[in-house]
């Protein structure tokens, strides 16, 4: 399988080792790599456990939490209705959500700043809003964030506006890149603009058309038992349930957050079709969701200076802009991204590759550097 797509079958037997090792070592419960070159399936492992108290095994239908790797998921819905020209990517945010418009930039002393230039869609697109995520509360704009509880997943995208609308931005719109939640922001616009929930909106337009069978916002309960536990480590190596039991982590319906930024499930096999959609240049087979061009311009740099040596950074996707810079094998024009379970993927268009490596951990990994040198090693 490996050596038809241009692999090398023996290098592709020490990447498998190195990622049981993990399993084996007790690193993570289960994980995941998969690898398409030309269009063709190179390789698909499974390795340890989706859930360590049920003992059931990884398998390849297993579910996954995947994070922020639902970012392009929902960069691509933004998209078709910017194809449909319900908007253009420089629109003020303001035109279609009046209150973000209005929102003032946070200042040391004095009042709160206008915004100098309007925040744009493309800014939602590429973080550059001038929103946070307010994880730390270091930061007094991440400390307000966290007392509105703005994420909150028992809520709404329409309440989370409400609530962001009187907050401060950290930053003047355009200024610089920070990851944010621009993606929950830009998940409710395409709500506004449908006329639906995000999760229907990309089932119907991305998920349908493309086959994509088990990716979603919900999970239906004939589904839960292929979801995969997410685990942390403890500072003495052990592994156990992050955030309470898979019960309590599930996202079960009704759910009324649909988070654009990080809130899908997946399985490889559903995000491969996603992903060979867009090393096609917006096209999987007879279906075509996208053009070309609007592809392009979602996978090329947006930014005017290297958010992260060597990288720059799309829509939903960063980019490599110089390969020697990024210390890791690739190519320019490389594009992908990673969740905060640990799922993470790229696009190498120039070597028509994909790659995946996924599991459900909650902490840090060496998971993703490994399975990216370890796949251009086996490049024949």
């Amino acid at each position: 399988m490996g050596a038809q797509a241009g692999l090398s079958s023996a290098r592709l037997a020490r990447l498998q080792a190195t990622m049981q090792a993990h399993v084996d070592q007790k690193h993570v419960a289960g994980l995941a790599t998969l690898i398409a070159r030309k269009g063709k399936l190179a390789h698909f492992a499974c390795y340890g456990k989706r859930n360590l108290e049920s003992g059931a095994a990884l398998t390849e239908d297993t579910i996954f939490r995947i994070y922020s790797i639902s970012k392009p998921l929902t960069c691509v819905a933004a998209l078709l209705l910017y194809e449909e020209k319900r908007f253009g990517l420089d629109d003020p945010v303001g035109k279609f959500l009046p209150t973000l418009g209005e929102m003032k930039v946070y200042a040391e002393s004095g009042p709160w700043r206008a915004q100098e230039r309007p925040m744009t869609i493309r800014d939602l697109l590429r973080h550059t809003s001038g929103l946070t995520y307010g994880y730390s509360a270091s930061h007094p704009v991440d400390a307000l964030y966290q007392k509105a509880n703005i994420l909150n997943r028992k809520g709404t995208l329409k309440e989370m506006i409400k609530k962001l609308a009187k907050l401060p931005l950290r930053y003047q719109p355009g200024s610089q890149w920070y990851y944010s939640l621009a993606t929950d922001v830009l998940g409710h616009l395409v709500e506004v603009l449908s006329g639906q929930s995000l999760g229907e909106f990309c089932t119907r337009r991305i998920c349908a058309p493309l086959r994509m069978p088990d990716t979603g916002f919900e999970l239906p309960a004939e589904k839960f038992d292929r979801l995969a536990a997410i685990y942390s480590r403890t500072e003495a190596g052990a592994l156990v349930p992050w955030g309470g039991s898979i019960e309590t982590t599930i996202y079960q319906k009704p759910v009324s957050f649909h988070s654009g930024g990080g809130g899908a499930f997946s399985t490889l096999p559903d995000y491969l079709r996603f992903c060979q959609m867009l090393l096609n240049g917006g096209a999987l087979g007879k279906t075509r969701l996208l053009k070309r061009e609007t592809v392009a311009e979602m996978t090329k740099n947006q930014l005017p200076a290297p958010f992260r040596p060597g990288m720059g950074f799309g829509f939903g996707v960063q980019v490599c802009v110089d390969v020697a810079a990024t210390k890791q094998p690739g190519s320019v024009g490389t594009f992908g991204w990673a969740g905060g379970g640990n799922t993470y993927f790229f696009v190498d268009p120039k070597q028509e590759l994909i790659a995946m490596v996924w599991s459900q951990l909650s902490g840090t990994t060496t998971l993703s550097q490994e399975m990216r040198e370890a796949v251009y090693e086996a490049l024949l």
